[in-house]
């Protein structure tokens, strides 16, 4: 789960370890993904590597259940619409989770 603030400095630093492991893990052909994003706030920078690690998971989509869920707090329109976004530029399967602090 990828959770919290995302507004690194250097996010190929942070994030660079990531989709290392996410490559090495797609490359084994797992049969189903979940990836949980519940982020309050990232920055522009993070949201390349956002995109990044959903566009790294889609490669197997033919192969691989996958699911991605959303996670935005009930009033927080902003969050929803960059996690619709996201589904739109990738075409996964999104699963919209509203939650209430």
């Amino acid at each position: 789960m990828f959770s919290g603030t995302s507004i690194t400095e250097n996010s190929e630093e942070f994030y660079g370890p990531v989709l290392n492991w996410l490559d090495d893990f797609i490359n084994m052909k797992p049969k189903s993904i979940e990836v949980n994003f519940k982020l309050d706030y990232f920055n522009t920078s993070s949201s390349k590597y956002i995109l990044e690690i959903l566009r790294t998971i889609q490669r197997v989509s033919a192969t691989s259940k996958i699911v991605v869920k959303w996670h935005y707090l009930i009033d927080d329109d902003d969050m929803k619409e960059a996690g619709e976004d996201y589904q739109i530029m990738v075409k996964l399967p999104f699963e919209m989770v509203e939650y209430d602090d």
